[in-house]
């Protein structure tokens, strides 16, 4: 019974034992964990330097492509071909004079849409404001109001009388002009000879097929100010305000403009970016606070400057300084946040 009794308090003890040497070995590890004072780490960084970079609004779009058909030249009104410049290749220019009916000289112009009716005094429309467009692209100098006003019938006078009709006060009779759909177009073949009686409206020549229509599908709506191009593959091609693309090749864009296919027709992915790309301050996006739709604050050592947010990429904020040239550092993220209104 003793030996039992001696046998449990060895067996107790050793427990005991065993327990302080682990909690020993605990307690060094623990203190072993802790560096000294001089090598911990510092405190996270408050600063960071303000970043410079140049940003071109990259907008990924779709073109869309619409071939031009064939146009014609037809006669603005009934007569004997008296005068017809036309050779297959040639091309035929806004201002040109290559047809005379009746010995009277017609004027070719590239209004927006062939004049449809004589303009007279005081007449509003559209078709006015197409002969005042071409006109000023002539060397006019007109306000493109839609009015058919003194200064207008002036113009055209003058422009009719460079080529030897002389124009009545009574206004501008549509049959003084052939229209043309661009400001030079190339002749394919030519369909009446001199001496031949035509009637009006009837086809004298016609020309070769215009480069097709390039034009931005879903133009988006919040692009910054500026000039743009289009980049497609490794050309580029400059682009209109309302979404209109001056391709000078489009085989440049990997498709032929003729294809009968329905991959002719299909978009073609592009980027829309800024001519000249604008130079932008890069800060991390915690350095932004009270954000009012795409305008913020920063601070730089707790002074406030306003900052207008163009964009994000990689987990850098694109900023433009609001009256205020950019500091040399901002606070990563303020304790406290100064208004900058």
């Amino acid at each position: 019974m003793g030996s039992r009794s001696h046998a449990n308090l060895v067996g107790w003890l050793a427990v005991l034992v065993a327990v302080a040497a682990s909690a020993g070995a605990a307690l060094a590890g623990a203190t072993l964990a802790s560096p000294p004072e001089d090598l911990r780490a510092a405190p996270g960084t408050s600063e960071i330097a303000v970043g410079h970079d140049h940003f071109d609004d990259a907008r990924d779009v779709q073109l869309s492509l619409a071939g031009a058909a064939p146009a014609q030249l037809f006669a603005p009104g009934a007569g004997t071909v008296t005068a017809f410049t036309c050779a297959q290749g040639a091309t035929v220019s806004s201002g040109d004079t290559p047809l005379s009916l009746d010995g009277i000289p017609k004027l070719a112009l590239a209004t927006a849409a062939p004049l449809w009716r004589d303009l007279t005094p005081e007449t509003r429309g559209e078709d006015v404001r197409a002969l005042q467009d071409e006109l000023n692209r002539l060397g006019f100098q007109l306000t493109s109001d839609g009015v058919m006003g003194k200064r207008t019938f002036a113009a055209a006078k003058s422009a009719l009388a460079r080529i030897g009709v002389t124009l009545q006060p009574g206004g501008v009779p549509a049959a003084s002009f052939i229209w043309i759909p661009a400001a030079t177009v190339a002749i394919s073949s030519c369909d009446a000879s001199i001496g031949a009686e035509v009637q009006k409206g009837a086809a004298l020549a016609a020309f070769t097929s215009m480069s097709p229509k390039v034009t931005i599908t879903d133009l988006p709506t919040d692009l910054l100010r500026g000039s743009r191009i289009v980049k497609a593959g490794n050309a580029h091609f400059p682009a209109d305000p309302n979404g209109d693309v001056h391709v000078s090749d489009v085989a440049a864009l990997g498709v032929h403009a003729t294809s009968d296919s329905s991959d002719a027709n299909a978009p073609i992915p592009a980027q829309l970016v800024l001519a000249d790309p604008i130079a932008v301050s890069v800060v991390p996006p915690s350095a932004v606070y009270d954000l009012q739709g795409t305008d913020g604050c920063v601070a730089s050592k707790g002074v406030p400057y306003r900052v207008h947010i163009l964009g994000s990429q990689l987990g850098e904020t694109l900023v433009e300084f609001v009256k205020a040239l950019a500091p040399a550092r901002v606070d990563v993220s303020p304790e406290r946040h100064p208004s900058c209104r």
